[in-house]
């Protein structure tokens, strides 16, 4: 698989391997969207079939994925037995993978699929996280961790579910411009990070990337923050605020003293 998706043939060659773009898996397609000029796509849908096709090196599983909008064909050409024994027909999954076109239909070759991996990440991140917080409990001290916007997507591209974890209060770093949103996502993914940690007493301070803002962008995202429940407001990054964007901060604390 390193040979053919990648090109990499030597431990040299993965050693000096980069990655040359960034690939959000925070965004679900749908199979209808699926275009002959697009490369990866991540899509939610049910299993449907699960066959075993073919002899010696032409052998392979295949299966339907079918969403709301249509079907597409996935096929795993090595690891057979571990996915067969890992995937269930008329279950959901999301998917992830390079997407191909054979006779007009689209294909999808070696996916992954979110199954037992990601729950086994799950679980060890969550277990760090937990230790952590009970040696931090031991010495009078408390445990915070700047995270990814909000649970669902952290989940999705990290593997964090943050709303889980044994933790005194997180950072979810709301960088809209990250991801070429506008300062009212800020609201947006604070609000269902608040809506996540209901009833379970861990504070929320909202994460703002300041160095691309202007000083009322940045009072746009503090009452983004504090209109959506944020227990206050971090910012990152701290010897990047302008003399202008303090004034907004140092106004808005006065505000909420009134």
């Amino acid at each position: 698989m390193l040979k053919k998706e990648l090109s990499l043939f030597t431990f040299n060659d993965l050693l000096h391997h980069f990655p040359h773009r960034h690939i959000d898996k925070t965004k679900v397609g749908t199979i209808a969207s699926i275009t002959p000029d697009m490369d990866f796509i991540q899509i939610k849908g049910v299993l449907q079939g699960i066959d075993i096709i073919g002899v010696k090196r032409s052998k392979r599983l295949v299966t339907q994925l079918k969403d709301e909008t249509g079907t597409i064909e996935l096929a795993w050409f090595q690891g057979i037995t571990w996915v067969q024994k890992n995937i269930v027909e008329g279950q959901a999954y999301l998917v992830f993978g390079r997407v191909s076109f054979f006779n007009g239909k689209a294909q999808m070759a070696h996916p992954e699929i979110d199954i037992e991996w990601k729950q086994f990440r799950l679980n060890k991140v969550k277990s760090i996280v937990d230790a952590a917080y009970d040696i931090a409990h031991k010495n009078n001290k408390m445990l915070t961790a700047a995270v990814f916007p909000y649970p669902e997507m952290a989940d999705h591209m990290v593997r964090q579910r943050w709303d889980k974890w044994n933790i005194d209060a997180v950072l979810p770093m709301i960088y809209n411009s990250f991801y070429n949103e506008g300062v009212d996502w800020i609201g947006f993914a604070t609000a269902q990070g608040v809506n996540d940690l209901k009833g379970k007493g861990v504070g929320l301070h909202t994460g703002v990337y300041v160095p691309p803002m202007s000083a009322e962008e940045v009072g746009l995202a503090i009452s983004e923050a504090q209109n959506n429940g944020a227990n206050g407001v971090s910012f990152f990054d701290g010897n990047a605020i302008t003399a202008a964007q303090w004034e907004v901060i140092k106004a808005s604390k006065n505000a909420q003293k009134q």
